[in-house]
């Protein structure tokens, strides 16, 4: 999404991870944010992963995929990636 290679996928434990790189760099490199113990929103179609005071929300949507980086319910980043 925009300048953010992102990776969300579920471990064999079941629990979603978020896994994230700067740039377009390979995801064979180590990443630059891990977090782990996320939740998928069925009805809104969003995961939402907690990294400390940081909420990071993906959401599928008709128009392309979204990011969404909150610190303490003020929004710090937010992209569109337009299918």
């Amino acid at each position: 999404i925009g300048k953010y290679l992102i990776r969300i996928d579920r471990t064999s434990s079941g629990i979603f991870r978020y896994t994230s790189w700067s740039g377009t760099e390979n995801m064979g490199k180590k990443p630059d944010i891990l977090i782990e113990n996320g939740k998928y929103d069925e009805e809104k179609n969003e995961y939402h992963f907690i990294n400390g005071d940081y909420i990071y929300i993906i959401a599928e949507k008709e128009e392309g995929t979204e990011l969404v980086v909150k610190h303490k319910n003020k929004i710090m980043l937010h992209l569109n990636n337009q299918k």
